[in-house]
């Protein structure tokens, strides 16, 4: 009877601490050629559960384009298994950067709490050529 209460026990305070994670951060750099992501970070923010109002993570750094041959560079960013959030686009020309902070990539509805993100980066060749791309996987 005492190891039924004591893994009842063990088993809430799992569920307790897997629904109150702490904000977690980090630096990375993403370069394919003619865009790079420069002093890029990222936090994933604090969860206390689905009532939260966010579980997802923010991300920022510079994004340079640096080609000079006419092509933009954007920067996009996901959670879990769910689609890229909306392109975000630099297209001044070869060498110049630009600021991008996004906060809270998350996805709405059921799920409140996310393991994994990703973020990014490509050169946009147009419609006749694939975009060159270089993604990096952020954990929590």
């Amino acid at each position: 009877m005492k190891k039924l209460l004591f893994a009842a026990a063990a088993a809430s305070v799992g569920v307790v601490l897997a629904a109150c994670q702490p904000a977690q951060s980090g630096t990375f750099e993403l370069s394919a050629t003619g865009v790079a992501f420069e002093d890029g970070s990222y936090t994933w923010l604090a969860s206390s559960g689905c009532d939260a109002p966010a579980e997802g993570f923010d991300y920022s750094g510079y994004l340079k384009d640096t080609a000079a041959d006419g092509n933009g560079v954007f920067v996009q960013a996901k959670v879990d298994g769910y689609g890229w959030t909306p392109r975000i686009y630099h297209s001044d020309g070869s060498g110049t950067r630009k600021w991008i902070d996004r906060s809270n990539v998350h996805v709405d509805g059921d799920v409140c709490y996310h393991e994994t993100g990703k973020v990014q980066v490509c050169q946009d060749r147009g419609t006749l050529f694939p975009d060159i791309c270089t993604t990096k996987n952020l954990a929590r």
